[in-house]
């Protein structure tokens, strides 16, 4: 039939579609926050994962990007959808992929739209906060990504106000995001037993992942003033 469309055309469109039910249930659900709206349209995508897993697979991780780029608060939503419809493991991978991927989206976006005007307007911040980054910026990056209580939305944006490199932006935030990556997705995955998004971090569990953070920051900088002494 000539107007048939070919197997790439269709798993393009599958593509598209499943990325934009993801977008779609997401926004339903931060417009009417409860864990019910997520699982009745993880079990909708469910069906669709059924017939074509690949397809679902990379239309969540652009959606996730998307999400994350957008600066949307959807963080914690995606990566229990993740958990949900992949498991721990294969969650965990694709999750790590799209939050970084939306990280570096927000970063350029921030960079390129925003940093000419954010230097003239805090030229002498912007000097003290980019002097800053070139000595201890690794440290402070990766502290900030494990301390779950500073939103990625405010961290992604203002990293791109900087002269932060991308290439170590990405690397430190793909290792500093998995521990709170895995908590989600692996809270997404028996999703059942969750009532309350506050069910998945505990104040042990927050104080646990802030020490992580913070103890390579103390000791870098502790071991530099010793070194001035």
């Amino acid at each position: 039939m000539a107007g048939a469309l070919n197997p790439a055309r269709r798993r393009g469109i599958v593509l598209a579609l499943v990325g934009a039910g993801l977008l779609a249930a997401v926004l339903l659900f931060l417009a009417s926050p409860g864990l019910a709206g997520l699982e009745a349209a993880v079990a909708q995508l469910r069906a669709v994962q059924a017939a074509h897993p690949w397809q679902v697979a990379a239309g969540f991780v652009l959606a996730q990007a998307l999400l994350t780029g957008a600066n949307l608060p959807a963080t914690a939503l995606t990566l229990l959808a993740g958990g949900a419809l992949f498991g721990t493991g294969p969650g965990i991978v694709l999750c790590s992929l799209g939050t970084t991927a939306g990280a570096l989206i927000a970063l350029f976006w921030a960079r390129y739209l925003f940093r000419s005007w954010a230097e003239r307007r805090f030229a002498p911040v912007l000097e003290r906060v980019n002097h800053g980054l070139e000595t201890e910026g690794h440290y402070f990056l990766f502290a900030a990504r494990m301390i779950p209580v500073i939103p990625f939305w405010v961290i992604n944006p203002v990293m791109g106000l900087t002269r932060y490199g991308v290439l170590p932006y990405w690397l430190i935030t793909q290792l500093g995001m998995l521990p709170i990556i895995g908590v989600y997705v692996n809270a997404g995955a028996r999703l059942a037993e969750i009532s309350t998004l506050e069910d998945v971090m505990s104040p042990v569990l927050l104080a646990s992942l802030a020490a992580v953070g913070i103890v390579p920051l103390l000791l870098h900088l502790g071991l530099r003033a010793l070194r001035g002494r």
